[in-house]
Protein backbone atom coordinates (compact mmCIF):
# COMPACT_ATOMS: atom_id res chain seq x y z
CA UNK A 1 0.00 0.00 0.00
CA UNK A 2 1.48 3.56 -1.13
CA UNK A 3 2.72 5.80 2.12
CA UNK A 4 0.73 9.52 1.95
CA UNK A 5 4.89 10.18 1.98
CA UNK A 6 4.85 8.36 -1.18
CA UNK A 7 1.99 9.53 -2.54
CA UNK A 8 2.78 13.32 -2.32
CA UNK A 9 6.17 12.94 -3.59
CA UNK A 10 4.91 11.18 -6.91
CA UNK A 11 2.10 13.84 -7.16
CA UNK A 12 4.45 16.57 -6.56
CA UNK A 13 6.87 15.18 -8.85
CA UNK A 14 6.67 17.81 -11.96
CA UNK A 15 9.11 18.66 -14.46
CA UNK A 16 10.68 22.27 -13.60
CA UNK A 17 9.44 24.99 -15.32
CA UNK A 18 12.32 26.43 -17.08
CA UNK A 19 13.42 30.42 -16.66
CA UNK A 20 13.08 32.05 -19.83
CA UNK A 21 14.14 35.84 -19.59
CA UNK A 22 11.37 38.24 -20.25
CA UNK A 23 8.79 35.54 -20.12
CA UNK A 24 9.00 33.85 -16.87
CA UNK A 25 6.82 35.51 -14.17
CA UNK A 26 9.61 36.73 -11.35
CA UNK A 27 7.39 37.53 -7.90
CA UNK A 28 8.36 39.53 -5.12
CA UNK A 29 7.18 36.48 -2.95
CA UNK A 30 6.58 33.04 -2.99
CA UNK A 31 5.56 30.59 -0.60
CA UNK A 32 7.86 27.86 0.01
CA UNK A 33 5.48 24.39 0.60
CA UNK A 34 7.21 21.09 0.58
CA UNK A 35 6.60 17.10 1.14
CA UNK A 36 6.63 17.93 4.97
CA UNK A 37 4.18 20.38 5.31
CA UNK A 38 2.05 18.71 3.07
CA UNK A 39 2.55 15.17 4.89
CA UNK A 40 2.03 16.92 8.37
CA UNK A 41 -1.60 18.44 7.24
CA UNK A 42 -2.61 15.18 6.44
CA UNK A 43 -1.72 13.66 10.00
CA UNK A 44 -3.70 16.61 11.56
CA UNK A 45 -6.82 15.82 9.38
CA UNK A 46 -6.22 12.46 10.34
CA UNK A 47 -6.67 13.18 13.73
CA UNK A 48 -9.87 15.18 12.99
CA UNK A 49 -9.25 17.85 15.60
CA UNK A 50 -9.84 21.10 13.50
CA UNK A 51 -9.73 23.85 16.26
CA UNK A 52 -6.53 24.89 18.01
CA UNK A 53 -5.01 21.81 20.37
CA UNK A 54 -1.49 19.95 20.46
CA UNK A 55 -0.10 21.31 17.03
CA UNK A 56 -1.05 25.08 18.12
CA UNK A 57 0.65 24.24 21.14
CA UNK A 58 4.00 22.74 19.58
CA UNK A 59 4.27 25.77 17.59
CA UNK A 60 3.40 28.05 20.02
CA UNK A 61 6.64 26.39 22.04
CA UNK A 62 8.69 26.43 19.33
CA UNK A 63 8.00 29.91 18.18
CA UNK A 64 8.03 31.28 21.35
CA UNK A 65 11.57 29.68 21.53
CA UNK A 66 12.92 31.07 18.16
CA UNK A 67 11.64 35.44 19.02
CA UNK A 68 13.16 35.29 22.72
CA UNK A 69 9.39 35.47 24.25
CA UNK A 70 7.98 33.65 26.91
CA UNK A 71 4.74 33.22 25.61
CA UNK A 72 3.82 33.03 21.58
CA UNK A 73 -0.05 33.55 21.80
CA UNK A 74 -1.43 32.16 18.27
CA UNK A 75 -4.14 33.52 16.32
CA UNK A 76 -5.95 33.66 12.88
CA UNK A 77 -4.13 36.40 11.28
CA UNK A 78 -1.36 39.40 11.91
CA UNK A 79 -3.87 41.76 11.93
CA UNK A 80 -5.55 40.36 14.68
CA UNK A 81 -2.26 40.21 16.30
CA UNK A 82 -2.16 44.27 16.39
CA UNK A 83 -5.61 44.60 17.39
CA UNK A 84 -5.18 41.98 20.39
CA UNK A 85 -1.84 43.51 20.99
CA UNK A 86 -2.85 47.05 21.29
CA UNK A 87 -6.06 46.17 23.33
CA UNK A 88 -3.91 44.65 25.91
CA UNK A 89 -2.25 47.19 26.22
CA UNK A 90 -5.20 49.42 26.81
CA UNK A 91 -6.39 47.37 29.46
CA UNK A 92 -3.63 47.22 31.41
CA UNK A 93 -2.43 50.99 31.19
CA UNK A 94 -5.63 52.28 30.63
CA UNK A 95 -5.22 56.24 31.65
CA UNK A 96 -3.54 56.85 27.86
CA UNK A 97 -4.49 56.07 24.48
CA UNK A 98 -2.30 58.53 22.12
CA UNK A 99 0.21 56.09 20.41
CA UNK A 100 2.69 56.61 17.99
CA UNK A 101 2.90 55.15 14.75
CA UNK A 102 4.97 55.83 11.28
CA UNK A 103 2.76 57.54 8.16
CA UNK A 104 4.33 54.76 5.77
CA UNK A 105 3.58 52.23 8.15
CA UNK A 106 1.16 49.17 6.80
CA UNK A 107 -2.65 49.49 7.34
CA UNK A 108 -3.20 46.99 9.79
CA UNK A 109 -0.32 48.13 12.24
CA UNK A 110 -2.25 51.65 12.39
CA UNK A 111 -5.40 50.48 11.93
CA UNK A 112 -5.53 48.82 15.46
CA UNK A 113 -5.29 51.09 17.26
CA UNK A 114 -7.85 53.30 16.08
CA UNK A 115 -10.16 49.41 16.33
CA UNK A 116 -9.28 49.27 19.54
CA UNK A 117 -10.29 52.53 20.73
CA UNK A 118 -7.02 54.66 20.85
CA UNK A 119 -5.63 57.40 18.82
CA UNK A 120 -2.87 57.90 16.14
CA UNK A 121 0.06 60.55 16.47
CA UNK A 122 1.63 60.26 13.40
CA UNK A 123 5.42 60.58 12.15
CA UNK A 124 7.26 61.10 9.22
CA UNK A 125 9.29 58.33 7.89
CA UNK A 126 12.99 58.34 7.27
CA UNK A 127 13.60 57.92 3.64
CA UNK A 128 17.34 56.61 4.19
CA UNK A 129 16.36 53.43 6.21
CA UNK A 130 12.87 53.52 5.41
CA UNK A 131 11.20 53.39 9.12
CA UNK A 132 9.69 56.22 11.23
CA UNK A 133 11.64 59.45 11.99
CA UNK A 134 13.93 58.66 15.37
CA UNK A 135 14.28 63.07 15.76
CA UNK A 136 10.07 63.05 15.77
CA UNK A 137 9.49 60.23 17.13
CA UNK A 138 11.72 60.87 20.66
CA UNK A 139 10.41 64.36 20.33
CA UNK A 140 6.65 62.86 20.70
CA UNK A 141 7.15 60.12 23.19
CA UNK A 142 8.12 63.00 26.01
CA UNK A 143 4.27 64.53 25.84
CA UNK A 144 2.11 63.34 27.90
CA UNK A 145 -0.46 62.31 26.01
CA UNK A 146 1.30 59.72 24.50
CA UNK A 147 0.48 55.83 25.77
CA UNK A 148 3.43 54.46 23.81
CA UNK A 149 4.76 53.43 20.49
CA UNK A 150 3.69 50.90 17.56
CA UNK A 151 5.65 50.33 14.37
CA UNK A 152 6.96 47.88 11.78
CA UNK A 153 10.29 46.33 11.17
CA UNK A 154 9.73 47.99 7.61
CA UNK A 155 10.38 44.94 4.95
CA UNK A 156 12.64 43.47 7.78
CA UNK A 157 14.92 45.67 8.02
CA UNK A 158 14.79 47.04 11.95
CA UNK A 159 14.47 49.88 13.31
CA UNK A 160 16.06 51.07 17.21
CA UNK A 161 13.82 49.00 19.44
CA UNK A 162 16.79 49.18 22.19
CA UNK A 163 16.63 52.64 22.04
CA UNK A 164 13.30 53.02 21.65
CA UNK A 165 12.31 50.98 24.60
CA UNK A 166 14.69 52.59 27.06
CA UNK A 167 12.76 55.99 26.72
CA UNK A 168 9.79 54.40 27.03
CA UNK A 169 10.78 52.42 30.22
CA UNK A 170 12.05 55.78 31.66
CA UNK A 171 8.59 57.80 30.55
CA UNK A 172 6.10 54.40 32.01
CA UNK A 173 5.14 54.22 28.33
CA UNK A 174 5.45 51.08 25.90
CA UNK A 175 6.45 49.65 22.63
CA UNK A 176 4.54 47.24 20.39
CA UNK A 177 7.17 46.01 17.81
CA UNK A 178 5.21 44.96 14.46
CA UNK A 179 7.51 42.06 13.01
CA UNK A 180 4.94 40.54 10.30
CA UNK A 181 7.48 41.05 7.08
CA UNK A 182 11.00 40.65 10.03
CA UNK A 183 10.94 37.45 10.88
CA UNK A 184 14.57 36.61 11.29
CA UNK A 185 16.06 39.45 11.59
CA UNK A 186 18.00 40.65 14.46
CA UNK A 187 20.03 43.63 16.38
CA UNK A 188 22.81 42.86 18.58
CA UNK A 189 22.30 39.76 18.29
CA UNK A 190 18.83 39.37 19.19
CA UNK A 191 15.52 38.56 17.53
CA UNK A 192 13.70 41.80 16.92
CA UNK A 193 10.58 42.29 19.39
CA UNK A 194 13.26 41.42 22.01
CA UNK A 195 12.85 44.92 22.99
CA UNK A 196 9.41 45.36 23.07
CA UNK A 197 6.53 44.85 25.91
CA UNK A 198 4.70 43.29 22.50
CA UNK A 199 5.73 41.41 19.22
CA UNK A 200 3.50 40.50 16.65
CA UNK A 201 3.99 38.38 13.50
CA UNK A 202 2.16 37.37 9.99
CA UNK A 203 2.29 33.87 8.97
CA UNK A 204 0.35 35.15 5.47
CA UNK A 205 1.37 33.40 2.42
CA UNK A 206 3.76 36.24 1.18
CA UNK A 207 5.30 36.31 4.33
CA UNK A 208 9.13 34.37 5.63
CA UNK A 209 7.05 31.34 6.69
CA UNK A 210 3.36 30.30 6.29
CA UNK A 211 0.58 29.06 7.98
CA UNK A 212 -2.01 29.81 5.43
CA UNK A 213 -3.53 32.62 7.73
CA UNK A 214 -2.28 32.94 10.71
CA UNK A 215 -0.07 35.40 13.26
CA UNK A 216 1.32 35.49 16.88
CA UNK A 217 1.13 37.71 19.76
CA UNK A 218 4.76 37.09 21.77
CA UNK A 219 5.30 38.36 25.43
CA UNK A 220 7.52 38.31 28.47
CA UNK A 221 4.71 39.53 30.58
CA UNK A 222 2.34 37.33 31.93
CA UNK A 223 -0.40 39.74 32.78
CA UNK A 224 -0.80 40.69 28.99
CA UNK A 225 -0.61 37.15 28.11
CA UNK A 226 -3.51 36.62 29.65
CA UNK A 227 -5.20 39.53 28.32
CA UNK A 228 -4.19 38.50 25.15
CA UNK A 229 -5.35 34.77 25.37
CA UNK A 230 -8.88 35.63 27.32
CA UNK A 231 -9.43 38.62 24.31
CA UNK A 232 -8.56 35.84 21.82
CA UNK A 233 -11.00 33.12 23.10
CA UNK A 234 -14.11 35.48 23.52
CA UNK A 235 -13.35 37.21 26.53
CA UNK A 236 -13.07 33.97 28.53
CA UNK A 237 -11.89 34.56 31.98
CA UNK A 238 -11.16 30.57 32.37
CA UNK A 239 -7.31 30.17 31.08
CA UNK A 240 -8.21 26.32 30.23
CA UNK A 241 -6.58 25.58 26.70
CA UNK A 242 -9.22 24.29 24.05
CA UNK A 243 -10.44 20.90 25.35
CA UNK A 244 -9.00 20.43 28.98
CA UNK A 245 -10.80 21.69 31.93
CA UNK A 246 -10.34 22.96 35.64
CA UNK A 247 -6.64 23.70 35.46
CA UNK A 248 -7.28 26.07 38.12
CA UNK A 249 -9.56 22.93 40.40
CA UNK A 250 -11.83 25.39 41.03
CA UNK A 251 -14.30 25.33 38.46
CA UNK A 252 -17.55 24.82 40.45
CA UNK A 253 -16.48 27.06 43.23
CA UNK A 254 -16.07 30.47 42.52
CA UNK A 255 -18.16 33.66 42.14
CA UNK A 256 -18.11 36.41 39.27
CA UNK A 257 -20.28 39.49 38.73
CA UNK A 258 -23.79 38.71 39.16
CA UNK A 259 -23.11 35.08 38.45
CA UNK A 260 -24.47 32.45 40.89
CA UNK A 261 -22.23 30.77 43.31
CA UNK A 262 -20.14 28.09 41.60
CA UNK A 263 -21.07 28.90 37.83
CA UNK A 264 -18.96 26.92 35.35
CA UNK A 265 -16.03 28.78 35.28
CA UNK A 266 -15.25 27.67 31.65
CA UNK A 267 -18.16 29.99 30.35
CA UNK A 268 -17.35 33.15 32.37
CA UNK A 269 -16.84 35.77 30.53
CA UNK A 270 -14.71 39.09 32.09
CA UNK A 271 -13.90 40.92 28.22
CA UNK A 272 -15.68 41.74 25.26
CA UNK A 273 -13.41 39.40 23.29
CA UNK A 274 -13.12 38.14 20.29
CA UNK A 275 -12.88 34.47 18.17
CA UNK A 276 -9.42 34.57 16.82
CA UNK A 277 -7.82 31.25 17.71
CA UNK A 278 -5.23 29.44 14.62
CA UNK A 279 -6.29 26.05 13.96
CA UNK A 280 -4.34 22.85 14.08
CA UNK A 281 -4.22 23.10 10.53
CA UNK A 282 -2.75 26.28 10.31
CA UNK A 283 -0.18 25.79 13.31
CA UNK A 284 0.53 22.41 11.03
CA UNK A 285 1.86 23.87 8.80
CA UNK A 286 3.27 26.53 10.58
CA UNK A 287 5.45 24.47 12.79
CA UNK A 288 7.16 22.86 9.88
CA UNK A 289 7.71 26.15 8.00
CA UNK A 290 9.29 27.05 11.14
CA UNK A 291 11.83 24.31 10.92
CA UNK A 292 13.21 25.59 7.55
CA UNK A 293 13.15 29.30 9.07
CA UNK A 294 17.15 28.89 9.32
CA UNK A 295 17.84 28.22 5.56
CA UNK A 296 14.99 30.69 4.37
CA UNK A 297 16.92 33.34 6.27
CA UNK A 298 20.90 32.50 5.09
CA UNK A 299 18.81 32.41 1.55
CA UNK A 300 17.15 35.46 1.81
CA UNK A 301 19.98 37.76 2.91
CA UNK A 302 22.50 35.68 0.25
CA UNK A 303 20.00 36.55 -2.23
CA UNK A 304 19.93 40.63 -1.39
CA UNK A 305 23.17 40.75 -1.03
CA UNK A 306 23.60 39.18 -4.79
CA UNK A 307 21.47 41.80 -6.07
CA UNK A 308 22.88 44.72 -3.73
CA UNK A 309 26.39 44.25 -5.00
CA UNK A 310 25.57 44.09 -8.62
CA UNK A 311 23.38 47.29 -8.45
CA UNK A 312 26.21 49.22 -6.43
CA UNK A 313 27.64 51.18 -10.02
CA UNK A 314 24.08 52.38 -10.39
CA UNK A 315 24.41 54.02 -6.69
CA UNK A 316 24.40 57.68 -8.47
CA UNK A 317 21.03 57.51 -9.26
CA UNK A 318 19.14 54.58 -7.13
CA UNK A 319 19.91 54.53 -3.45
CA UNK A 320 19.38 51.43 -0.79
CA UNK A 321 18.27 51.42 2.49
CA UNK A 322 20.75 52.50 5.26
CA UNK A 323 21.31 49.35 8.06
CA UNK A 324 21.28 50.16 11.67
CA UNK A 325 23.95 49.28 12.55
CA UNK A 326 24.02 46.00 15.39
CA UNK A 327 21.67 44.85 12.67
CA UNK A 328 21.69 41.53 10.97
CA UNK A 329 17.80 41.98 8.86
CA UNK A 330 16.18 38.97 7.08
CA UNK A 331 14.97 41.07 4.08
CA UNK A 332 11.67 40.57 2.81
CA UNK A 333 12.30 42.63 -0.21
CA UNK A 334 14.65 44.56 -2.00
CA UNK A 335 13.85 48.12 -1.95
CA UNK A 336 15.03 50.74 -4.36
CA UNK A 337 14.74 54.20 -3.70
CA UNK A 338 14.69 56.68 -7.12
CA UNK A 339 17.16 59.57 -6.45
CA UNK A 340 15.72 63.13 -7.12
CA UNK A 341 16.77 65.60 -10.11
CA UNK A 342 18.67 62.50 -11.85
CA UNK A 343 16.52 62.14 -15.02
CA UNK A 344 14.71 58.88 -13.91
CA UNK A 345 11.24 58.51 -12.88
CA UNK A 346 9.96 55.83 -10.26
CA UNK A 347 6.74 54.99 -12.38
CA UNK A 348 8.90 54.65 -15.56
CA UNK A 349 10.79 52.35 -13.60
CA UNK A 350 8.18 50.34 -11.95
CA UNK A 351 6.05 50.19 -15.77
CA UNK A 352 9.27 48.42 -17.34
CA UNK A 353 9.91 46.18 -14.94
CA UNK A 354 6.32 45.48 -14.61
CA UNK A 355 6.45 44.84 -18.71
CA UNK A 356 9.48 42.82 -18.54
CA UNK A 357 7.55 40.52 -15.97
CA UNK A 358 9.67 41.21 -12.87
CA UNK A 359 6.91 42.19 -10.16
CA UNK A 360 7.41 44.89 -7.92
CA UNK A 361 5.75 46.73 -5.23
CA UNK A 362 5.55 50.11 -3.53
CA UNK A 363 6.26 50.40 0.18
CA UNK A 364 2.75 49.40 1.96
CA UNK A 365 0.35 52.22 0.93
CA UNK A 366 3.10 54.82 0.66
CA UNK A 367 1.97 58.04 2.66
CA UNK A 368 -0.70 56.29 4.38
CA UNK A 369 -2.42 60.17 5.53
CA UNK A 370 -3.26 60.17 1.94
CA UNK A 371 -5.24 57.33 1.57
CA UNK A 372 -8.73 57.86 1.09
CA UNK A 373 -9.55 56.14 4.37
CA UNK A 374 -7.37 58.83 6.19
CA UNK A 375 -7.89 62.22 5.28
CA UNK A 376 -10.85 62.92 6.58
CA UNK A 377 -10.16 60.57 10.04
CA UNK A 378 -10.45 64.03 12.34
CA UNK A 379 -9.42 63.97 15.87
CA UNK A 380 -8.99 60.37 16.20
CA UNK A 381 -5.46 60.79 13.83
CA UNK A 382 -3.14 63.80 14.76
CA UNK A 383 -0.69 65.08 12.23
CA UNK A 384 2.15 67.41 13.72
CA UNK A 385 4.77 67.07 11.60
CA UNK A 386 5.02 67.82 7.87
CA UNK A 387 5.55 64.18 6.37
CA UNK A 388 8.16 65.20 3.44
CA UNK A 389 9.84 61.89 3.79
CA UNK A 390 6.98 59.48 3.94
CA UNK A 391 5.84 61.43 0.43
CA UNK A 392 9.57 60.53 -0.92
CA UNK A 393 8.96 56.85 -0.30
CA UNK A 394 5.81 57.05 -1.64
CA UNK A 395 7.19 58.69 -4.85
CA UNK A 396 10.13 57.32 -5.34
CA UNK A 397 10.67 53.73 -3.86
CA UNK A 398 9.45 50.76 -4.75
CA UNK A 399 10.58 47.18 -4.22
CA UNK A 400 11.56 43.79 -5.86
CA UNK A 401 11.38 40.16 -4.82
CA UNK A 402 14.64 38.56 -2.97
CA UNK A 403 13.11 35.62 -1.74
CA UNK A 404 14.16 31.48 -1.43
CA UNK A 405 12.39 30.54 -4.46
CA UNK A 406 14.95 33.25 -6.88
CA UNK A 407 17.54 31.24 -8.86
CA UNK A 408 20.44 32.99 -9.87
CA UNK A 409 19.88 33.58 -13.95
CA UNK A 410 16.18 35.19 -12.59
CA UNK A 411 18.53 37.17 -10.35
CA UNK A 412 21.32 38.07 -13.16
CA UNK A 413 18.32 39.23 -15.37
CA UNK A 414 17.16 41.30 -12.78
CA UNK A 415 20.39 42.93 -12.78
CA UNK A 416 20.34 43.15 -16.44
CA UNK A 417 16.94 45.02 -16.55
CA UNK A 418 17.43 47.05 -13.71
CA UNK A 419 20.85 48.49 -16.04
CA UNK A 420 18.79 48.80 -18.99
CA UNK A 421 15.73 51.34 -17.82
CA UNK A 422 17.82 52.95 -15.04
CA UNK A 423 20.86 54.00 -17.45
Amino acid sequence: MTSIREFIKENRRKKPIPFVAGETDIPVTVKQIDENDLVGLIDTVLDEWFTDGKEARRFSVNLAQVVQKSDAVLVNSGSSANLLAVSALFEKYPNRRKVISCATGFPTTINSIIQAGGELLIVDADKNTLNASMVQLMSSLHRDDVAGVMLAHTLGFPFPEHIIRRTCRELGKWLIADCADALGSEVNGEHVGYDSEISTFSFYPAHTITSGEGGCVATDDPQLAKIVYSLRDWGRDCICPTGVDNTCHARFSQKFGLLPVGYDHKYVYSRLGYNMKMTDLQASLGRTQLEKLPQFIQERRANYLYLKANLLDLQDKISFPVILEGANPSPFGFPISVREGKGINRNRIVHLLEYRKIRTRPIFGGNMMRQPAYCDAGTIVERPWVLDDADYIMNNTFWIGCHPSLTKPMMDYMVEVLHEVIL
